[in-house]
Protein backbone atom coordinates (compact mmCIF):
# COMPACT_ATOMS: atom_id res chain seq x y z
CA UNK A 1 0.00 0.00 0.00
CA UNK A 2 0.97 3.24 -1.03
CA UNK A 3 2.16 5.29 2.32
CA UNK A 4 -0.13 8.20 3.19
CA UNK A 5 0.97 9.71 6.44
CA UNK A 6 4.46 10.13 7.49
CA UNK A 7 6.18 11.62 11.02
CA UNK A 8 9.96 11.50 10.54
CA UNK A 9 12.12 11.96 13.38
CA UNK A 10 9.26 14.32 16.10
CA UNK A 11 10.21 15.62 18.83
CA UNK A 12 8.65 18.05 21.32
CA UNK A 13 9.66 19.21 24.55
CA UNK A 14 7.65 21.42 26.53
CA UNK A 15 8.56 24.00 29.21
CA UNK A 16 6.99 24.81 32.50
CA UNK A 17 6.78 28.80 33.19
CA UNK A 18 9.04 29.94 35.95
CA UNK A 19 9.52 32.91 37.79
CA UNK A 20 8.33 36.84 37.27
CA UNK A 21 9.88 36.47 33.79
CA UNK A 22 8.29 33.12 32.75
CA UNK A 23 12.12 31.84 32.44
CA UNK A 24 11.94 28.43 31.16
CA UNK A 25 10.94 25.86 33.74
CA UNK A 26 11.37 21.88 34.11
CA UNK A 27 11.33 20.35 30.64
CA UNK A 28 8.81 17.12 29.60
CA UNK A 29 9.88 15.57 26.31
CA UNK A 30 6.37 14.59 25.37
CA UNK A 31 7.68 13.40 22.01
CA UNK A 32 11.42 11.74 21.91
CA UNK A 33 12.53 11.22 18.09
CA UNK A 34 9.12 9.48 16.84
CA UNK A 35 8.86 7.74 13.07
CA UNK A 36 5.48 6.17 12.36
CA UNK A 37 3.69 5.86 8.74
CA UNK A 38 -0.13 4.79 7.95
CA UNK A 39 -0.71 3.79 4.12
CA UNK A 40 -3.61 4.54 2.31
CA UNK A 41 -7.07 2.90 3.66
CA UNK A 42 -5.02 1.87 6.80
CA UNK A 43 -6.41 1.78 10.31
CA UNK A 44 -3.38 2.35 12.59
CA UNK A 45 -3.26 2.50 16.60
CA UNK A 46 -1.81 4.45 18.67
CA UNK A 47 -1.59 3.13 22.38
CA UNK A 48 -0.64 4.82 25.43
CA UNK A 49 -1.51 6.00 29.12
CA UNK A 50 -2.68 9.29 29.80
CA UNK A 51 0.56 11.33 29.89
CA UNK A 52 2.18 9.30 27.27
CA UNK A 53 2.60 12.04 24.42
CA UNK A 54 -0.08 10.58 22.15
CA UNK A 55 -2.58 13.71 22.02
CA UNK A 56 0.66 16.03 21.37
CA UNK A 57 2.00 13.77 18.64
CA UNK A 58 -1.34 13.42 17.03
CA UNK A 59 -1.68 17.25 16.82
CA UNK A 60 1.36 17.44 15.28
CA UNK A 61 0.21 15.10 13.03
CA UNK A 62 -3.05 16.79 12.24
CA UNK A 63 -0.74 20.05 11.59
CA UNK A 64 -2.08 21.65 15.17
CA UNK A 65 1.07 21.80 16.72
CA UNK A 66 4.66 21.87 15.61
CA UNK A 67 7.62 20.01 16.51
CA UNK A 68 10.60 21.16 17.80
CA UNK A 69 12.22 18.88 14.81
CA UNK A 70 11.27 16.05 12.85
CA UNK A 71 8.54 16.77 9.97
CA UNK A 72 5.03 15.82 8.77
CA UNK A 73 4.62 14.52 4.89
CA UNK A 74 1.23 13.24 4.07
CA UNK A 75 1.29 11.75 -0.10
CA UNK A 76 5.08 12.75 0.20
CA UNK A 77 4.94 16.32 0.66
CA UNK A 78 5.68 18.24 4.12
CA UNK A 79 2.62 19.36 5.89
CA UNK A 80 3.43 22.68 6.25
CA UNK A 81 3.32 23.33 2.40
CA UNK A 82 -0.60 22.90 2.48
CA UNK A 83 -2.64 25.56 3.18
CA UNK A 84 -4.92 25.37 6.08
CA UNK A 85 -7.52 24.69 3.83
CA UNK A 86 -5.67 22.38 1.55
CA UNK A 87 -4.87 20.37 4.57
CA UNK A 88 -7.76 20.11 6.00
CA UNK A 89 -9.00 18.10 2.97
CA UNK A 90 -5.76 15.68 3.72
CA UNK A 91 -5.91 15.21 7.56
CA UNK A 92 -8.65 15.88 9.43
CA UNK A 93 -9.01 15.20 12.99
CA UNK A 94 -12.07 14.70 15.81
CA UNK A 95 -11.22 15.05 19.53
CA UNK A 96 -12.25 13.24 22.47
CA UNK A 97 -14.80 16.10 23.59
CA UNK A 98 -16.68 17.31 20.87
CA UNK A 99 -18.41 19.98 23.52
CA UNK A 100 -15.10 21.74 23.24
CA UNK A 101 -14.55 21.21 19.53
CA UNK A 102 -17.92 22.15 18.55
CA UNK A 103 -19.35 26.10 18.01
CA UNK A 104 -22.03 26.01 20.46
CA UNK A 105 -24.24 28.76 18.89
CA UNK A 106 -23.92 27.25 15.60
CA UNK A 107 -25.97 24.27 13.98
CA UNK A 108 -25.19 20.74 13.11
CA UNK A 109 -26.80 21.82 9.37
CA UNK A 110 -24.66 24.88 8.97
CA UNK A 111 -21.61 23.44 10.60
CA UNK A 112 -21.36 21.11 7.90
CA UNK A 113 -22.65 22.68 4.47
CA UNK A 114 -19.90 25.28 5.91
CA UNK A 115 -17.13 22.50 5.28
CA UNK A 116 -19.13 21.59 1.94
CA UNK A 117 -18.45 25.15 1.09
CA UNK A 118 -14.81 25.06 1.89
CA UNK A 119 -14.27 21.66 -0.13
CA UNK A 120 -15.73 23.06 -2.75
CA UNK A 121 -13.36 25.51 -2.99
CA UNK A 122 -10.55 23.17 -3.27
CA UNK A 123 -10.88 22.11 -7.57
CA UNK A 124 -8.86 18.78 -6.90
CA UNK A 125 -11.30 17.11 -4.60
CA UNK A 126 -13.49 14.62 -6.54
CA UNK A 127 -15.73 13.33 -3.51
CA UNK A 128 -18.37 10.56 -4.36
CA UNK A 129 -21.68 11.93 -5.66
CA UNK A 130 -23.71 10.55 -2.28
CA UNK A 131 -21.49 12.87 -0.01
CA UNK A 132 -22.34 16.36 -2.20
CA UNK A 133 -25.35 17.54 0.71
CA UNK A 134 -25.64 18.09 4.35
CA UNK A 135 -28.34 15.77 4.15
CA UNK A 136 -25.88 12.78 3.34
CA UNK A 137 -23.32 12.96 5.21
CA UNK A 138 -26.16 12.96 7.98
CA UNK A 139 -27.45 10.05 7.16
CA UNK A 140 -23.67 8.26 6.39
CA UNK A 141 -23.00 9.21 10.11
CA UNK A 142 -26.51 7.60 11.50
CA UNK A 143 -27.70 11.07 12.39
CA UNK A 144 -31.29 12.39 11.82
CA UNK A 145 -31.31 14.67 10.27
CA UNK A 146 -33.39 16.76 12.06
CA UNK A 147 -30.60 17.49 14.53
CA UNK A 148 -29.39 19.83 11.37
CA UNK A 149 -31.10 22.23 12.79
CA UNK A 150 -30.23 21.64 16.73
CA UNK A 151 -27.29 23.36 18.26
CA UNK A 152 -24.39 20.99 20.02
CA UNK A 153 -26.09 21.71 23.38
CA UNK A 154 -29.31 20.13 22.13
CA UNK A 155 -27.76 16.61 20.91
CA UNK A 156 -26.72 13.49 23.23
CA UNK A 157 -23.04 13.00 23.90
CA UNK A 158 -22.79 10.08 20.73
CA UNK A 159 -24.86 12.63 18.50
CA UNK A 160 -22.27 15.31 19.01
CA UNK A 161 -19.42 13.12 18.90
CA UNK A 162 -21.08 11.80 15.32
CA UNK A 163 -21.50 15.43 14.42
CA UNK A 164 -17.88 16.50 14.96
CA UNK A 165 -16.62 13.47 12.83
CA UNK A 166 -19.18 14.20 10.15
CA UNK A 167 -18.05 17.61 9.99
CA UNK A 168 -13.96 16.36 9.41
CA UNK A 169 -15.16 14.31 7.08
CA UNK A 170 -17.15 16.23 5.49
CA UNK A 171 -13.73 18.04 3.95
CA UNK A 172 -13.27 14.35 2.55
CA UNK A 173 -10.02 13.75 3.59
CA UNK A 174 -7.23 11.07 2.89
CA UNK A 175 -6.90 10.21 6.87
CA UNK A 176 -8.62 10.86 10.08
CA UNK A 177 -6.88 11.48 13.52
CA UNK A 178 -9.06 9.98 16.37
CA UNK A 179 -8.39 11.58 19.65
CA UNK A 180 -10.02 9.17 22.17
CA UNK A 181 -13.10 9.76 20.69
CA UNK A 182 -14.69 7.09 22.66
CA UNK A 183 -13.54 7.01 25.84
CA UNK A 184 -15.87 9.84 27.23
CA UNK A 185 -19.09 7.75 25.94
CA UNK A 186 -20.89 4.34 27.82
CA UNK A 187 -20.61 0.98 26.17
CA UNK A 188 -23.12 0.59 23.42
CA UNK A 189 -22.96 4.19 22.11
CA UNK A 190 -18.61 3.36 21.97
CA UNK A 191 -19.17 0.57 19.89
CA UNK A 192 -21.54 2.32 17.66
CA UNK A 193 -19.13 4.46 16.96
CA UNK A 194 -16.16 2.02 16.01
CA UNK A 195 -18.56 0.01 13.63
CA UNK A 196 -19.43 3.55 12.15
CA UNK A 197 -15.26 4.27 11.81
CA UNK A 198 -15.13 1.20 10.20
CA UNK A 199 -17.58 1.20 7.94
CA UNK A 200 -16.46 4.31 6.49
CA UNK A 201 -13.14 3.13 6.09
CA UNK A 202 -14.53 0.36 4.53
CA UNK A 203 -16.45 1.94 1.78
CA UNK A 204 -14.46 5.50 1.13
CA UNK A 205 -10.59 3.75 1.68
CA UNK A 206 -9.94 6.70 4.26
CA UNK A 207 -6.85 6.08 6.30
CA UNK A 208 -7.10 6.46 10.34
CA UNK A 209 -5.39 6.88 12.94
CA UNK A 210 -7.04 5.77 16.21
CA UNK A 211 -5.85 6.78 19.35
CA UNK A 212 -6.77 5.60 22.43
CA UNK A 213 -5.48 4.43 25.98
CA UNK A 214 -7.20 1.13 25.33
CA UNK A 215 -5.58 -1.42 23.98
CA UNK A 216 -8.38 -3.66 23.78
CA UNK A 217 -10.23 -1.58 21.69
CA UNK A 218 -7.08 -1.14 19.58
CA UNK A 219 -6.88 -4.67 18.85
CA UNK A 220 -10.26 -4.28 17.80
CA UNK A 221 -10.42 -1.67 15.30
CA UNK A 222 -6.82 -1.85 14.30
CA UNK A 223 -4.75 -3.25 11.51
CA UNK A 224 -1.54 -2.22 12.75
CA UNK A 225 -0.26 -1.15 16.44
CA UNK A 226 1.80 1.98 18.08
CA UNK A 227 2.34 1.58 21.53
CA UNK A 228 3.68 4.55 23.81
CA UNK A 229 5.68 5.34 27.00
CA UNK A 230 7.00 8.78 27.91
CA UNK A 231 6.76 10.39 24.93
CA UNK A 232 8.41 7.36 22.86
CA UNK A 233 7.16 4.82 20.77
CA UNK A 234 8.14 1.20 23.09
CA UNK A 235 6.39 -1.27 20.69
CA UNK A 236 4.73 -1.19 17.01
CA UNK A 237 4.09 -3.56 14.62
CA UNK A 238 0.60 -5.87 13.39
CA UNK A 239 -1.92 -5.46 15.53
CA UNK A 240 -1.93 -9.85 16.13
CA UNK A 241 1.55 -9.47 17.01
CA UNK A 242 1.43 -6.90 19.81
CA UNK A 243 -1.52 -7.60 21.38
CA UNK A 244 -1.16 -11.51 20.75
CA UNK A 245 2.56 -12.08 21.94
CA UNK A 246 3.84 -8.54 23.37
CA UNK A 247 8.02 -8.23 23.99
CA UNK A 248 8.53 -4.77 25.77
CA UNK A 249 7.34 -5.21 29.64
CA UNK A 250 5.22 -2.13 29.36
CA UNK A 251 2.60 -3.64 26.59
CA UNK A 252 2.86 -7.18 28.41
CA UNK A 253 1.73 -5.57 32.33
CA UNK A 254 -1.04 -3.39 29.66
CA UNK A 255 -2.59 -6.86 28.00
CA UNK A 256 -2.40 -8.36 31.97
CA UNK A 257 -4.41 -5.53 33.25
CA UNK A 258 -6.83 -5.16 30.22
CA UNK A 259 -5.40 -1.20 29.57
CA UNK A 260 -7.55 -0.56 31.66
CA UNK A 261 -10.90 -2.67 31.93
CA UNK A 262 -12.51 -5.39 30.39
CA UNK A 263 -15.68 -3.12 31.10
CA UNK A 264 -14.86 -0.07 28.82
CA UNK A 265 -13.90 -2.37 26.28
CA UNK A 266 -17.46 -4.73 25.83
CA UNK A 267 -17.59 -2.98 22.83
CA UNK A 268 -15.81 -5.97 21.38
CA UNK A 269 -19.73 -7.60 22.14
CA UNK A 270 -21.59 -5.28 20.15
CA UNK A 271 -19.70 -3.94 17.63
CA UNK A 272 -21.03 -6.35 15.36
CA UNK A 273 -24.55 -5.55 16.07
CA UNK A 274 -26.80 -2.70 14.66
CA UNK A 275 -26.77 0.02 17.86
CA UNK A 276 -29.78 2.66 17.83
Amino acid sequence: MKKLLELKNISKTFYSEKGLLFSRGAAKEACKNINMNISSGEIVALVGESGSGKTTLSRIAAGLLSPDSGAVFIEGRALERYSPLQRASKIGIVFQNPSDSLNPVLTGGYMIREALRNRKRLDYQNPPPELSSAESIFAEFSLDFKLASSRPGDMSGGQRQRLAAARSFAMFPSCLVLDEVTSSLDVSTAASIIKLLKRINARYGTAMLFITHNLVLAEIISERMFVMKEGEIVESGSTWEVFGSPRHPYVRELKAAGMLSREEAGASRYAGRESA
